[in-house]
């Protein structure tokens, strides 16, 4: 990661990583598993469209298959929020592993939904429905996907590589 760089996530984590701000209950997926979803659903539907011309008959059977020229989507997303705490909690395991200082890395936000944990648990409910709905194909594709721990590690370290914190 480039020091300049700029995204939303990256400028979050780089602050809480400096002391800036509270550390957040977020729900959080890899951008690399997010492209690699993309991928899977163009194959997908190049595969349905071999198929339909006789090319590939193991794909697009059953539930999968759809009317000539259907676009795929592939749903990602973690199964619950991460909690403050435990965001916190990878973030200074992080820097422990690449030997960054955190010192000054900043406190957590006692923030939930108003629902509190209740709201969260529909989301995961919600989540869990998503999920059902992506293929066999999808989730044969997408089974290595990155858990929020590995995601905040390999964050802290591109950071702390390139002295952004």
């Amino acid at each position: 990661m480039r020091p300049d760089l700029k995204s939303q996530s990256i400028d979050l984590v780089r602050g809480w990583l400096r002391g800036e701000g509270l550390v957040q209950t977020r729900l959080i997926c890899d951008v690399r598993d997010v492209a690699a979803a993309h991928l899977a659903a163009v194959e997908y539907c190049e595969a349905l469209r071999r198929n339909a011309q006789g090319c590939c008959p193991d794909v697009g059977n059953g539930r999968d298959s759809g009317p000539e020229g259907q676009q795929r989507r592939f749903i990602l997303g973690t199964a619950k929020r991460v909690l403050a705490a435990d965001l916190r909690a990878y973030l200074a395991e992080g820097l422990r592993k690449c030997g960054g200082d955190f010192s000054l890395l900043s406190a957590c936000d006692d923030w939930l939904p108003e629902g509190g944990l209740m709201e969260m648990e529909v989301e995961v409910e919600q989540g869990m429905r998503l999920l059902a709905q992506n293929s066999a194909y999808a989730r044969g594709r997408l089974a290595n996907a990155r858990t929020p721990q590995e995601t905040i590690f390999d964050m802290v370290a591109g950071l702390h590589r390139e002295h952004s914190v």
